[in-house]
């Protein structure tokens, strides 16, 4: 079944190197870029590494464009993208990010309020990671994106109820998740 893409128009004349196609992906998608940036690093990111990881991506895109087959939505194979170039931009930056291990286990940390919130965010990420991805991917339209149910219909290609009845079922999933990891790290205090 043919995947309903209301951006195949520009993504193909993108991979035609059409830099005003391009430039109408980036525009239209930059926000969503760098709410999936700003999600997925756990200890925030200030604006000279969110500036060098958004255009990371957007360079990462243009030269991906061509390898781009419609067998997803568009922004379904950018979420996939950028979620690629921040690993690997973690993966540099490694040294530099503590370990899970080194925030619980640090001893000496002054700042024990942003450790237990590093904690939150890493427990919900985790959480977001054990959806599928159809869930995965509707919640983070909705809540990270900030998209309406509508929105996220006409941008999916999904009847509106399939859009509610993927977000109610990940809701509950996340929910249930993050209670079993509270009463985990309950039982370990």
């Amino acid at each position: 079944m043919p995947v309903h893409d209301p951006d195949l128009v520009l993504c193909q004349r993108a991979q035609q190197r059409d830099q005003e196609a391009f430039e109408q992906l980036r525009v239209k998608y930059r926000r969503v870029v760098l709410k999936v940036i700003q999600n997925r690093v756990y200890h925030g990111i200030g604006p000279d590494d969110l500036d060098d990881l958004d255009q990371r991506v957007w360079i990462e895109v243009w030269r991906s464009l061509p390898n781009f087959r419609a067998s997803s939505t568009f922004l379904t194979w950018l979420f996939s993208l950028t979620g690629n170039v921040v690993l690997d931009w973690i993966g540099r930056k490694r040294r530099e990010i503590p370990t899970v291990e080194e925030i619980v286990y640090d001893t000496h940390s002054d700042d024990g309020e942003q450790d237990r919130q590093t904690l939150r965010d890493i427990t919900l990420y985790e959480a977001i990671k054990n959806l599928s991805a159809a869930e995965r991917e509707v919640i983070c339209l909705s809540y990270l994106v900030q998209l309406t149910n509508q929105e996220i219909s006409e941008q999916l290609g999904l009847p509106l109820g399939t859009v509610k009845s993927r977000i109610r079922a990940g809701l509950i999933k996340l929910r249930t998740n993050m209670q079993i990891r509270d009463t985990e790290e309950q039982a370990i205090q």
